[in-house]
């Protein structure tokens, strides 16, 4: 018992891991911002946002606590706001230089790190979770309603309200969070579709070995006469994490309120929980699948609110669906 409380407990933190991520981009952008190699860097400590249309921004040497500036939001996307430093520590240079560290490398290492170790041990998380559901009454009802939140329809919803929402009272964040939210879920899409084909992993419930075998690029289409149905070759990674991660990741990078990103992932984890206790996923396909919706989101943003030559939107036309990218030369 105390083995399978201890695999369940492992599963839960490895994807929380958006949180984890969440708290390392936000200090990354900040000390990248405020930084400088002249000058001792400064950490804010306990401070508010307000609102403002100025565009002014100062330079970190003029910080004084208690007083009131203008500097770019997080992310840098929809327009400038007031920061209130309210208390502001001097920190050591090699404490920044620590803090301003490009922490991408060590973000991707980790996420391979941690896919690995899951992938050990999948067949024993399965059957500590899917153990939980047939001992827990009330995680056998809540289950299917919960991961059915992982459906696309759900984010294109979502989403496509706020793109509403903004044009019917002209509210540019709400069109900034549905523009963001609608590129992130495409994106992710397709990412999914192409590992998915390429793995062709089986699903819990159809497994003919234990964790599952992998059969290889286009599995599904290469089947002789005793052909087997798309659940035998589609379960890496999961395309319902994906969607709900890169939603989660969408809310909580545009609404900074820690309530909001506390919500999200939670919601987002439950998700790629009750994948498992259905039957259709092992945690390694959800972890994944984590991984990928949130990183799609943060190059959705990146390609839309820093400087590139490369973008990439959302088109549909004619009930036909999918990306169209751009890049200038």
């Amino acid at each position: 018992m105390l083995k399978k409380s201890l695999v369940v407990v492992c599963f839960c933190a490895s994807v929380s891991f958006g949180q984890i991520y969440q708290a390392i981009d936000r200090t990354e952008s900040f000390c990248t911002a405020y930084g400088s190699s002249n000058v001792a860097p400064y950490v804010v400590t306990d401070f508010r946002l307000l609102s403002s249309e100025s565009n002014q921004t100062l330079a970190p040497t003029q910080f004084e606590a208690n007083d009131t500036y203008t500097a770019p939001a997080y992310p840098d996307s929809l327009s400038y706001q007031s920061m209130q430093l309210r208390s502001m520590v001097s920190v050591s240079s090699s404490s920044y230089i620590f803090s301003n560290t490009d922490w991408t490398g060590y973000k991707i290492l980790g996420s391979f790190a941690i896919t690995a170790l899951l992938l050990k041990t999948d067949q024993q998380t399965y059957d500590a979770l899917y153990d939980w559901k047939r001992e827990n009454a009330i995680l056998r009802e809540t289950s299917p309603m919960v991961t059915k939140l992982g459906d696309g329809m759900y984010s294109l919803g979502m989403f496509g309200g706020f793109m509403l929402y903004s044009a019917v009272f002209e509210d540019k964040k709400a069109f900034e969070v549905g523009k963001v939210g609608l590129e992130s879920f495409a994106l992710s899409g397709i990412v999914v579709q192409i590992l998915k084909n390429t793995f062709s992993r089986e699903r819990p419930s159809t497994a003919t070995q234990s964790s599952g075998a992998f059969h290889g690029p286009l599995a599904y289409f290469n089947q002789g006469e005793n052909r087997k149905g798309i659940s035998h070759f589609d379960a890496f990674p999961s395309g319902h994490t994906t969607t709900v991660f890169a939603a989660a990741t969408a809310l909580s990078d545009m609404y900074t309120q820690p309530w909001v990103s506390y919500a999200s992932y939670s919601l987002a984890t439950g998700v790629a929980v009750s994948r498992i206790t259905e039957r259709t996923h092992w945690a390694s396909d959800c972890f994944v699948g984590a991984i990928i919706g949130i990183f799609s989101t943060k190059l959705v943003e990146r390609l839309n609110y820093h400087t590139t030559d490369f973008s990439i939107q959302p088109q549909a036309v004619e009930q036909q669906y999918g990306v169209l990218l751009t890049m200038k030369l």
